[in-house]
């Protein structure tokens, strides 16, 4: 009798007793294996395949039974040789090298991904690095809070299936040359506390449905590719402590929303396309601000009040913007206060017409000797 003249159940229990990542091999067998093993429940399968070593760092890829094989392989680790300054990488032969499916159960963080694999606790000293594309099946690793993949070696489409990660708190992709766009899955993560998707291209606008991440601490988006205005829903963003997003190509007015971000420490919007006013609810929310960066938008009006009460100001830019008019008065203390004055980088006593004036810390209080 034919395998596949079984009973289908009977056939998915044949093969849920052996390696899904040995047996996917034979899904080119025929047609009928191939619908099988690219089916449920093997099509969800997400594995770990150590494809190397670099310098303090062993290097991993993830797989799938439908990805694994001798040519996805290779176009990975050719991938990390043309990263990799020469001779850095140490690649393992392909036809040698096995597939340790990730527990969807016990898969917490990044780190018990790598539960499974052989040899992984003796050797905590060295660190795991990941390369590759990002599995169309990562949504399965449900129970996820925590993915921390900052990584030179990681490339390709961000999936939207991380939107199924709802168990997330951290998500960190710092460091990779993965794509998007990707933003409207993301914003389905309620419970996410940690946003870093920094220097990665994105190329998209931020949706309104990102007032829905009202957990949010940390929000850095900089250098991301992101480009129309910031969206009014951020106002419900109020237990944020950093939010950057310098460095795109974020284009209308700022709106008015910092009223209720209380514990708001840091906040850059500089090296963008903004315009119009600055909010005076930007100076009413942060008794805790230490950095404000605005610099080079196209900013215009004068300088609120209302940033005349803040204490623990370390930095302050409003360079390269269209602002004019007078500092508040808590900027043109009497000498013996200017120790409260913050270094960096602002007007110094009136801004000119077309620029701000950019004025050291040392100048400033060289001028009220």
């Amino acid at each position: 009798m034919h395998l596949l003249d079984l009973p289908l159940e009977v056939v998915l229990h044949i093969f849920a007793q052996l390696d899904p990542f040995k047996i996917a091999k034979y899904r080119r067998v025929c047609r009928s294996f191939n619908k099988l093993l690219m089916g449920h429940p093997f099509s969800n399968l997400v594995g770990l395949v150590h494809i190397g070593d670099i310098p303090n760092e062993l290097l991993f890829c993830f797989v799938t039974p439908a990805c694994f094989g001798e040519r996805f392989l290779t176009k990975v680790q050719d991938h990390v040789n043309s990263v990799c300054p020469g001779g850095a990488f140490t690649k393992y032969p392909v036809n040698t090298l096995n597939a340790i499916p990730i527990n969807p159960v016990k898969a917490l963080d990044e780190a018990s991904m790598f539960e499974n694999f052989p040899g992984v606790a003796l050797r905590r000293s060295r660190n795991f690095c990941l390369a590759g594309p990002l599995p169309s099946t990562i949504g399965s690793l449900t129970q996820l809070t925590s993915l921390n993949l900052r990584s030179d070696f990681l490339y390709g489409p961000i999936p939207r299936s991380l939107g199924d990660l709802i168990q997330l708190t951290t998500l960190n992709l710092v460091n990779t040359n993965v794509t998007g766009p990707i933003l409207l899955e993301l914003a389905t993560l309620a419970n996410l506390k940690e946003l870093e998707l920094q220097h990665r291209p994105l190329d998209e606008e931020m949706p309104d449905s990102f007032g829905n991440l009202v957990n949010l601490e940390v929000l850095n988006m900089s250098s991301a590719g992101l480009r129309g205005p910031i969206p009014v829903s951020f106002r419900n963003l109020v237990n944020l402590v950093e939010l950057n997003l310098e460095l795109n190509e974020l284009s209308g007015t700022v709106p008015d929303i910092f009223g209720g971000m209380s514990n708001l420490q840091m906040l850059e919007l500089n090296n963008n396309n903004l315009e119009g006013p600055i909010p005076e609810s930007i100076g009413r929310c942060m008794q805790l601000m230490t950095l404000l960066d605005l610099s080079n938008n196209q900013l215009s009006g004068s300088v609120p009040r209302s940033f005349a009460g803040w204490r623990r100001l370390e930095l302050l830019d409003l360079s390269g913007n269209h602002l004019e008019g007078d500092l508040p008065d808590y900027f043109r203390t009497s000498s013996a206060d200017k120790s409260n004055i913050p270094s960096g980088s602002y007007g110094a006593g009136e801004f000119l017409q077309d620029e701000g004036v950019v004025v050291s810390m040392d100048r400033v209080r060289g001028a009220g000797a």
